[in-house]
């Protein structure tokens, strides 16, 4: 038997383990260990098959109670499903008629005012035919674009008092229409708003 180191592989025996120095046990393999599988409930008995060789069959107990009487306490009340799909059937019509839209804010509806104005009536298709509304507005916005308020509300005011002079014509207004003229009413109620 040589005395040299033992390769990994080969099986030792116990009187190779005897027979080597001390100093080789480092380079000696132990035997390999094998996993093996521990329940958590080693005392836990099997299933016993029945006499078929089959497992046992599972056996269900009626109990005292009827079924109408159990059905009662777990039950549903019928008017609280009346009233739950009542309720939601009220808010899908009250979500479909009310208007969700968020309201346009008063800086908002003054610029489109504005917008409106210089548009419709400040600019006109004959620059040099201009009548004193006209110039009145155009003054307005002048003042608005320098940042005079107070100005700008002088004037809408004098507009909005040509509008109300009892010397206009009845079928023509200020404007030359009397829907033109409406209009120009509401929108300089939106103006002078605080």
């Amino acid at each position: 038997m040589s005395t040299g180191p033992v390769s990994r592989t080969a099986k030792i025996t116990d009187a190779q383990r005897a027979a080597a120095p001390a100093t080789a046990t480092s380079d000696l393999v132990r035997p390999a260990q094998t996993a093996k599988f521990i329940s958590a409930d080693a005392g836990a008995r099997k299933l016993d098959l029945g006499a078929d060789g089959k497992l046992p069959a599972l056996k269900l107990e009626e109990t005292a109670g009827t079924p109408v009487e159990e059905a009662g306490e777990a039950g549903s009340n019928p008017w609280l499903l009346i009233g739950v799909l009542g309720f939601s059937i009220v808010t899908s019509i009250a979500m479909l008629l009310i208007d969700a839209s968020p309201r346009r804010g008063e800086r908002e509806a003054k610029v489109d005012a504005r917008l409106e104005i210089l548009r419709q009536y400040v600019e006109p298709p004959n620059p040099r035919a201009t009548r004193p509304y006209q110039q009145r507005l155009r003054q307005a916005l002048q003042a608005h674009s320098r940042g005079d308020d107070e100005a700008e509300r002088m004037h809408y005011r004098a507009v909005s008092d040509m509008l109300r002079a009892g010397d206009l014509h009845p079928l023509r207004g200020l404007t030359g229409e009397i829907d033109s003229d409406d209009r120009l009413k509401e929108l300089l109620t939106i103006l002078l708003r605080d």
